[in-house]
């Protein structure tokens, strides 16, 4: 079975460190033919929460060094606004009947790797952890509570084991119905992920500082009355999950703030924005998620324009 990483970046590399744990070697997608040279000079590495450095093993490659009908499963782990093109350039790759994993924050991902492969068996991995970028090769893992994989078809696809037992050593559960997870996660990126991004602190500081910890659980209980809306039943309390998840995860930066710090495109528009889009259809007003949504597209823009002066200097 031929496994392949899409977006060798923070979740591309706890992939992969999953995968070698089982004892398989990935195909490690890079855009370039550059890029995957360089990488495969340099060499990714992961550190992981007890201060030990592993190497992270793997064929380093681009697209166009793969032949086409080659993969079996491949992890989409790019950022939610760069799948459209990641699924593009990986279609021709796969096999029939290939599964895809989506391993996106927010809401719309998944949709969009199902419409664009309607030949494959495409699930999702709802990840519930701490991983930032030490540098272009460099990883650092803080920790994880449980993640689950699953989709939403009645019936699990014929080789989930191939996909489900690789992903044991981060501890991801299968599960049948992925969406009540999908919800739960949303609910606790929703607040730790923009307050994170505008304070400039790490995941802990949302229970640490007692403002913050009180709007974060009114963000959380704006995402509750949205699922209520949509009749979705979820499994686990959200308040819950966000104090787990937070402890969890307390010395990690989050994704959003490391996108805002290093002046890139963040993914507010795919759960902040995907909340008040949803919660808009339902007739349900969302004030914070949308303040939130708005101040973080503010930032973002400023950072963006403030990297693209620096670089034009």
């Amino acid at each position: 079975m031929k496994y392949a990483i899409i977006g060798p970046g923070s979740v591309g590399s706890l992939i992969t460190y999953s995968l070698n744990q089982s004892g398989i070697e990935p195909l490690i997608i890079f855009r370039t033919t550059q890029k995957a040279k360089l990488a495969g000079m340099r060499g990714l590495s992961l550190q992981l929460s007890n201060q030990a450095t592993t190497s992270l093993r793997g064929y380093f490659t681009s697209y166009s060094e793969i032949p086409e009908g080659y993969i079996d499963i491949a992890f989409i782990c790019t950022k939610s606004y760069d799948v459209p093109m990641a699924t593009r350039s990986l279609k021709p790759k796969l096999k029939e009947k290939a599964t895809v994993i989506s391993v996106q924050n927010g809401l719309g991902s998944y949709e969009a790797i199902e419409a664009m492969l309607p030949e494959a068996e495409v699930l999702a991995l709802v990840l519930n952890c701490g991983i930032f970028r030490k540098s272009d090769y460099d990883f650092m893992f803080s920790g994880c509570s449980k993640s689950y994989i699953g989709w939403q078809r009645k019936e699990l696809p014929e080789n989930i084991d191939l996909v489900a037992e690789p992903l044991k050593p981060i501890n991801v559960k299968l599960v049948k119905n992925i969406t009540p997870y999908r919800w739960i996660k949303l609910a606790v990126n929703a607040a730790v992920n923009p307050l994170t991004a505008i304070r400039g602190v790490k995941n802990g500081d949302i229970l640490i500082d007692k403002y913050l910890r009180t709007l974060a659980f009114s963000v959380v209980n704006e995402v509750k009355a949205v699922v209520d809306s949509l009749k979705i039943r979820v499994f686990k309390d959200p308040m819950k999950e966000l104090v787990k998840v937070v402890d969890v995860t307390k010395n990690n930066y989050s994704s959003m703030l490391q996108d805002i710090l290093a002046g890139r495109r963040t993914e507010i528009d795919f759960i902040n924005g995907a909340i008040v889009g949803r919660a808009s259809i339902a007739g349900i007003d969302v004030p914070l998620n949308k303040a939130l949504w708005l101040l973080v597209k503010s930032i973002e823009s400023a950072s963006i324009n403030s990297k693209a002066l620096f670089r034009s200097e």
